[in-house]
């Protein structure tokens, strides 16, 4: 049902700004895995910030649980 939900965003468009503003507020394992996704499409940076130094400022969040914690730095490796 969650993959329902995930490819239902994915077809909304200019998703992404909204999903770095969620991820921003409160980090969670679907938004990473989102967040990650758009980087395997090929994209390298959600409205000209880098994907990589969004993850950075995910770890620096500290309403970030340690599931997401250990998620980001799996995708930064």
């Amino acid at each position: 049902v969650l993959w329902s939900i995930v490819h239902g965003l994915e077809h909304i468009d200019d998703y992404e700004k909204p999903l770095l503003d969620s991820l921003r507020r409160q980090p969670s394992d679907l938004g990473v895995t989102m967040l990650h996704r758009i980087e395997n499409s090929g994209l390298i940076e959600i409205h000209g910030k880098p994907i990589k130094s969004i993850y950075n400022e995910l770890l620096l969040n500290s309403k970030i649980p340690d599931s997401v914690r250990n998620q980001v730095n799996r995708y930064l490796k």
